[in-house]
């Protein structure tokens, strides 16, 4: 693409003047070399257009001169059909503007990084910080994981052979609630087990219920069970028999649609 933008820009800076031939017998078209575009058909007499030895059958309005173009920048290349690409290009002040458009946005890019004078590799060596940060991240998260699960396994109680874990924590997120979700569904798996877990972030409430597969054999739900219980925290949800979960608008509600989930369960 690079390359035809060069090649077309020569021929603007040659200002190769435009050079029409109305009502010209097809055949005669043809053999003066012009190109029919698109697969389109033509009549008996067509009108002819040349740019230095560039030739084709066109109806189109054309410039007077190819300087009058100013200059050409390909924008984008894509599919649209199979073996045929399009591009889509700028001339003239769109093409300005498209230029102007990519300087401000490497001159604001460069700002971002301090003006950093190998503005590539600095963005590459942040890419890989971020990368590492983020390994970093989801390694402190699954040991948070493991802690709060581990402080929920402690406080267990049990009701007519149904170990019962509820619990109301704030500034959790729904991902950490899921993963500590997993593990303690795991280690009840051949149990019969229950986790009511009321979390929050940011003041907006969600409520999760798990249930052991034995309590789903029973008869139990848990997205029955989420649905009535936040409608404490004016909220609604669903999920799978095993695992629901509901998010609301009312975080004062939230250990009222825990005690809710509890009730239900008993």
């Amino acid at each position: 693409m690079r390359q035809v933008e060069r090649l077309t820009n020569q021929k603007i800076r040659q200002n190769l003047p435009l050079e029409e031939y109305r009502d010209m017998p097809i055949n005669e078209a043809k053999n003066l070399g012009a190109m029919a575009l698109f697969g389109e058909k033509y009549g008996e007499k067509v009108r002819v257009i040349k740019y230095g030895s560039s030739i084709e059958l066109c109806g189109g309005t054309h410039a007077k001169t190819t300087g009058q173009i100013g200059f050409v920048r390909i924008i984008s290349e894509s599919s649209v059909a199979a073996g045929v690409r399009r591009i889509e290009a700028v001339t003239a002040e769109k093409a300005e503007e498209f230029v102007d458009a990519q300087q401000d946005l490497l001159r604001n890019t460069k700002e971002l990084f301090n003006n950093a004078p190998q503005l590539i590799s600095t963005i590459k060596k942040t890419i890989d910080e971020n990368a590492d940060l983020k390994k970093k991240i989801e390694v402190f998260q699954q040991e948070k994981i493991a802690n709060i699960a581990e402080q929920l396994i402690s406080n267990i109680k049990e009701q007519n052979d149904i170990k019962i874990i509820a619990t109301t924590k704030n500034n959790i997120a729904i991902d950490i609630v899921r993963g500590v979700a997993t593990i303690l569904r795991n280690k009840f798996a051949n149990e019969k087990f229950v986790l009511i877990f009321g979390s929050s972030v940011e003041s907006k409430p969600s409520l999760t219920i798990v249930l052991s597969q034995s309590m789903v054999d029973a008869g139990y739900n848990a997205t029955t069970i989420v649905r009535e219980a936040a409608k404490a925290i004016n909220g609604n949800g669903g999920g799978q028999p095993f695992m629901a979960t509901a998010g609301g608008k009312d975080i004062s509600g939230l250990n009222q649609a825990v005690e809710n989930a509890i009730a239900t369960i008993k």
